[in-house]
């Protein structure tokens, strides 16, 4: 199936600039593929294929005729996930004029915030790549915007006649679409510093490298796919808003290229290091490399690409540095070079040339700048050693001690582990550390000490790097630590498998979409579930099909009420899943000891990298009542970022330390007939506490087997 939308603007009557900043309009489109779900050999042309790994499943032309560039945006994708039998769908976007391609899956599109890349010339395809697996799924596709270039104006900040002349250095980009110069910083691989004017997030989104010449007629043309890389809006630290002299920067990371899938500075090779103290005034060469604006005579074609020149540092007072070295717009938040050192020490911000005798910038020295660098966010957080859990959390551990769990630590960006991994565990009095011994494959082992019975216990992992670095899992360490109890046996009062409906309901409040639901997850490739965690099949998501996440307002996942009295230290447990792809929203978990009139605050969960295990014991948070509720709360707010949550393997119960029979229901001591009679009361009410065998959540025969085994069998 194609389609081909070509758009020619009247007198600039169906422009706008509502991609924000720059010379360029954004033109509304609506555009939609359909749902597309492919026959097993056939592409959308009807040509029979020989089972590629993926065809043509839809594709169409978007075109500006009178751009010389244009970029995509799109709105709501589907894109089928990979199955036993098929590959996830992605896109793929070509530029009609010089061939270059950008590939785009589900991970792509988030982080391009649903845009493409700069294309050269007027016209682009855009082509849903499926699968053509016989279970492929159903893909969407739906465009709703295209932004293309208009005429450029000029301005100029020249120290004289203009002497710039056209460089290749490889740290510098151009900052798009606001027109603006960053560079690469450090050896983090994704950071980069530019002027806080340059309104990251809003006006600048995408970083460009190996930028080629300009159209004849001065509109910038953009490098492949391979040298664009989007801004994470999660990493944006700056002053936009309250910019002035010495006080105008920006500190940000880029997502990896979709394509090459390399970060900037593996692909680039190079770049800037920081001064730590400013340069004497002793007329020391200075150079500033960017992508300014021209005029004649400077040809056309040198517009907005990348130009260097050097001159004199003029003055240093406090963080406003002064220098006279040409700039024009575009130049704005380019590297001030000290040529002396090879250090930068300053971020170009303002021209003055043809007032006060030189150009000026904002040093490097600037306390905010400087304290944003040392708590970087986002992608620019630090990147190395990778480090995993095998299996999931236990979720109770033997008093005795001896219990063991097992991570994976692996190389990443250039950091090797040296073999020093570590387990720290807190039952209570503080963590102390356990050293963990490697068993092959990357794979390290830590054993559980004794610890008394009952306990909460606390515990999270570190592994050493060969250049020094400490890597943890989970990230923030002991602040969201994993957690099990010390204990022999559990006596569950209340279990919850979500296979069934006990009452647990759902109050939604401003919520536009991703409202908590009950059912099999759909693994929809939004970094939600790909199934349940207990293996029984359904938990609660929050949303449960293609394209959808938590937007707007809270939905809440409320409990019913369950009597606690007579449990001996009740205890809380489930798993729980939670992705947030800016660190702004939070899965927070509240207790109820009066059925739900007041609530106080348990934990707010942080992303959770995949299921992870909680438990709390309830009387360190509320009363133990026969009016116990709990809820889980998500919001997206603001609104502005992908939020996915589920809820899986509820349990209330109570910690057990010596050891029981299982057979002996009324925990009396004695095993008889009355235990017999309890466990078939369980059973013909359909109660989990009869629940004794697989399937679990389903009571069969199979239960009342496994429960008269356990009584033949007897007490210790």
């Amino acid at each position: 199936m194609k389609s081909v939308f070509f758009i020619g603007c009247v007198l600039g009557l169906c422009c706008s600039s509502a991609f924000g900043g720059g010379n360029q309009r954004e033109i509304a489109l609506s555009v939609s593929s359909g749902e597309i779900r492919m026959l097993e050999n056939v592409d959308a042309d009807g040509v029979v294929a020989d089972r590629p790994q993926h065809v043509v499943g839809w594709k169409t032309e978007i075109g500006v005729e009178d751009s010389e560039w244009v970029r995509v945006r799109f709105g709501e994708i589907v894109l089928s996930p990979s199955t036993k039998h098929s590959r996830a769908s992605y896109l793929r976007v070509t530029s009609l004029l010089d061939g270059y391609v950008q590939y785009l899956d589900a991970q792509g599109l988030r982080e391009w915030q649903d845009t493409s890349a700069y294309f050269n010339g007027p016209t682009v395809l855009v082509e849903l790549m499926v699968s053509a697996g016989s279970d492929q799924g159903v893909s969407r596709v739906e465009i709703v915007g295209v932004m293309a270039s208009e005429p450029i104006q000029s301005n100029r900040s020249l120290c004289g006649a203009d002497d710039r002349v056209v460089s290749s250095d490889p740290r510098v980009g151009r900052l798009m679409p606001i027109e603006c110069t960053a560079w690469l910083v450090g050896t983090q691989g994704r950071c980069m510093i530019t002027a806080g004017h340059c309104d990251l997030g809003n006006g600048g989104d995408v970083v460009q490298f190996n930028v080629p010449l300009s159209s004849i007629t001065g509109t910038p043309m953009h490098p492949g796919p391979e040298d664009q890389y989007p801004v994470d809006p999660a990493s944006i630290q700056d002053t936009a808003g309250a910019t002035g002299l010495g006080n105008d920067w920006g500190f940000f990371g880029v997502f990896d290229n979709a394509n090459t899938g390399l970060s900037a500075l593996a692909a680039q090779g190079a770049s800037y290091t920081l001064a730590t103290q400013m340069p004497s005034l002793d007329g020391r060469s200075i150079r500033i490399t960017g992508y300014g604006l021209t005029s004649a005579p400077m040809p056309a074609t040198l517009n907005l690409v990348q130009k260097t020149d050097a001159g004199a540092l003029v003055d240093i007072a406090s963080t406003i540095v002064t220098y006279a070295v040409d700039s024009t717009g575009g130049n704005s938040g380019g590297a001030v070079l000290d040529e002396v050192t090879g250090e930068v020490i300053a971020i170009h911000t303002n021209g003055g040339c043809d007032g006060i005798g030189g150009n000026q910038g904002t040093s490097v020295l600037n306390t905010g700048l400087l304290a944003a660098m040392a708590d970087p966010r986002g992608i620019c957080l630090p990147q190395g050693l990778v480090l995993g859990l095998v299996g999931n959390n236990p979720m109770m551990i033997d008093p005795a001690g001896g219990d063991a769990v097992s991570i994976t630590v692996a190389p990443g960006d250039g950091v090797v582990p040296n073999g020093v991994v570590s387990m720290y565990i807190d039952s209570g009095t503080g963590y102390s550390s356990v050293q963990m011994t490697p068993s092959g494959g990357g794979v390290y082992e830590g054993l559980f000490p004794a610890i008394a019975c009952p306990a909460v216990v606390r515990y999270y992992f570190e592994a050493d790097g060969t250049d020094g670095s400490v890597w943890v899992l989970p990230r923030d360490g002991a602040a969201a630590a994993f957690e099990t109890v010390s204990a022999v046996d559990q006596f569950v009062s209340i279990t919850d498998s979500f296979e069934k409906d006990i009452g647990w309901s759902v109050s939604d409040f401003g919520v536009g979409t991703g409202t908590w639901e009950r059912g099999v997850p759909g693994d929809f490739d939004r970094n939600d579930p790909v199934s349940d965690f207990d293996g029984s099949g359904q938990c609660f998501v929050t949303g449960n099909s293609f394209g959808e996440d938590v937007d707007s307002g809270t939905t809440v996942l409320l409990s019913p009420v369950f009597d606690l009295l007579g449990l001996d230290g009740p205890m809380v447990g489930f798993a729980c899943w939670f992705y947030n792809d800016d660190g702004d929203d939070f899965l927070r978990v509240e207790f109820s000891d009066d059925g739900g009139g007041s609530w106080v605050d348990i934990e707010s969960i942080s992303t959770t990298n995949g299921w992870n295990q909680k438990v709390f014991a309830v009387d360190e948070y509320v009363a133990v009542t026969d009016s116990f509720r709990v809820r889980f709360l998500v919001a997206d707010s603001p609104n502005n970022s992908v939020t996915e949550g589920a809820i899986d393997a509820f349990v209330i119960s109570s910690l057990v330390c010596e050891p029981v029979c299982d057979a002996d229901l009324d925990q009396n001591g004695n095993l008889n007939l009355q235990d017999v009679f309890a466990f078939l009361g369980f059973f013909n009410a359909q109660d989990p506490a009869g629940d004794l065998a697989e399937p679990m959540g389903v009571l069969n025969l199979q239960d009342i087997f496994a429960y008269l085994a356990l009584f033949n069998a007897g007490c210790p």
